[in-house]
C-alpha cells in the first residue's frame, strides 16, 4: 500500500501489510506497523541525514530523517529507507536489521556494531563495486561512497564486484555476471542469474542457487577445487563454499577430513554404526559451525542412550577400546594399538570423548566413510518432513 504525505506535518500510519511511504514537505510522523515497510525520499530537493536507533523493549526500529530547512521526520516500525539523488548520510546506532538504499549521490553509511546492516543497490543503472573490508563502494551512478560496519549487500541488476569483510556477510547479487568474494566469517547469499563467480574464503559459507538440484549440471572438484553449477539461471563457479542450497534440497560439500559435515558423518558412524538422521545432522552441524568443539560434540553423543545400547554401560577401558575397534573400524585391535589407547585412558591423558574423536578422525575411518560421501552429500528437503 502507498501512503503519501502533504506539504504539512502529517501523521502517516501503515497497515498490517507491506507499505511504501512517500514523505513530502513538513515534519511527518511515520509508523509502518507490521509488514516490510519502506520510506522513499526520491523527491526531496536536497540530501538527507538519517539516524536509526531501536527501542529494545518494544523490539522496533525507530529514528529521524533531517530533510533540511528545519524539517525532521520521525519514524518507527520501518524496515527500509531509500535516499535522495543527492549526498545522503545514514547512521545506525542500535539493534535491528535496517536496509539502506542511497539512490544517486555520494552517500555515507555507518552501521551499528550491534546490528546487521544492509546496503541495497537494486535500482542502480549500472554495476557496482563494493568492498566492505575497505569501507568503499562505487555505485551504479559512478559515485564514490563510504561505509562502516556494514554486513550485507544487495547488488544491482548488472555486473557487480562485491567483496565482504570478516563479519558474517550476506551478499545477494541479481542479474549480470557477478564476482563475489566474501572473506572471513560464516557467509551466505545468492548469485542470482548470469555467469557468476563466488569465493567464500574462510568460514562456513552457504549460497543459494535458486534452481532444482536434479535440473542442474553440477561438477565438484574441478579446476582450483571449484564446484560449478550450470542451469537455466547461468553458469556459476563456487570456490571455498561449503554448502549449496537448491530449491529442493542442500548439497553439503564440506565432507573432507578436516571439514564439519565429514566429521559429523564419521562420528555418527563411529558411535552409532549408521548414517546420521537429517535432524541429528542438522543439529550437530549447527553446533560445530558455531564453534562447539569436537570433544563437546562427542560428549553429547556418548550421553545418548543409543551409544549406551551399542557400547554398554560402566564398561572398563579395555572393553571400551575393543568396542571402538570393532564398531568403528570393523576389526580387532592390534596389540600395540590397544595398549596405547588403554594406557592413555587409564592415565587420564585422554578422555573417552577425546578417544572417540580420534577414532572418528583416523585415516582408516576417513577412508571408510569417504567412499560413501564421495565429493558431497545431497539432502532433499523432503527428508526433513
Amino acid at each position: 500500500m502507498e501512503v503519501r504525505g502533504s506539504a504539512g506535518n502529517d501523521p502517516l500510519i501503515g497497515t498490517a501489510d507491506d507499505d511504501d511511504f512517500f514523505s513530502s514537505g513538513g515534519s511527518d510522523t511515520i509508523n509502518g506497523l507490521e509488514g516490510f515497510d519502506v520510506i522513499f525520499y526520491d523527491d526531496n530537493p536536497r540530501g538527507i541525514t538519517v539516524n536509526y536507533t531501536s527501542d529494545v523493549v518494544r523490539q522496533i526500529t525507530l529514528g529521524t530523517v533531517e530533510k533540511g530547512d528545519g524539517q525532521v521526520d520521525t519514524f518507527e516500525n520501518l524496515e527500509g529507507l531509500y535516499g535522495t539523488p543527492f549526498d545522503d548520510v545514514f547512521i545506525h546506532t542500535e539493534f535491528g536489521q535496517p536496509r539502506f538504499r542511497g539512490n544517486d549521490g555520494a552517500d555515507t553509511y555507518t552501521g551499528s556494531e550491534q546490528a546487521v546492516d544492509e546496503i541495497d543497490f537494486v535500482l542502480d543503472p549500472a554495476g557496482v563495486t563494493v568492498d566492505l573490508a575497505a569501507g568503499t563502494a562505487t555505485d551504479g551512478f559512478g559515485n564514490a561512497e563510504t561505509m562502516t560496519s556494514i554486513e550485507r549487500v544487495r547488488g544491482s541488476q548488472f555486473d557487480d564486484v562485491i567483496t565482504g569483510n570478516e563479519s558474517a556477510n550476506r551478499i545477494r547479487s541479481l542479474d549480470g555476471n557477478d564476482i563475489i568474494n566474501t572473506g572471513g566469517g560464516n557467509d551466505s547469499g545468492s548469485p542470482g542469474m548470469g555467469d557468476d563467480t563466488v569465493d567464500g574464503g574462510e568460514g562456513i559459507d552457504e549460497f543459494n542457487t535458486d534452481v532444482e538440484y536434479a535440473s542442474a549440471t553440477i561438477t565438484i572438484g574441478g579446476l582450483g577445487n571449484a564446484t560449478t553449477v550450470e542451469s537455466s539461471e547461468g553458469f556459476d563457479t563456487f570456490v571455498n563454499v561449503e554448502r549449496l542450497s537448491f530449491s529442493d534440497g542442500i548439497l553439503l560439500l564440506d565432507v573432507g577430513a578436516e571439514e564439519n559435515t565429514g566429521f559429523v558423518y564419521r562420528i555418527y558412524q563411529s558411535a552409532f554404526g549408521r548414517t546420521p538422521d537429517v535432524e541429528g545432522l542438522a543439529f550437530w552441524l549447527g553446533e560445530i559451525d558455531n564453534g562447539t568443539s569436537k570433544e563437546d560434540i562427542a560428549d553429547g553423543i556418548i550421553a545418548a542412550s543409543e551409544f549406551a545400547d551399542r557400547y554398554g554401560t560402566n564398561v572398563n577401558n579395555m572393553a571400551f577400546v575393543d568396542l571402538l575397534y570393532q564398531n568403528v573400524l570393523g576389526r580387532s585391535g592390534e596389540d600395540a594399538g590397544v595398549s596405547f589407547w588403554v594406557s592413555a585412558l587409564e592415565s587420564g591423558n585422554l578422555s573417552r570423548d577425546d578417544t572417540l574423536v580420534l577414532f572418528a578422525d583416523s585415516s582408516e575411518t576417513i577412508d571408510l566413510v569417504g567412499s560413501v560421501l564421495g565429493d558431497g552429500l545431497f539432502i532433499s528437503y523432503e527428508q526433513f518432513a
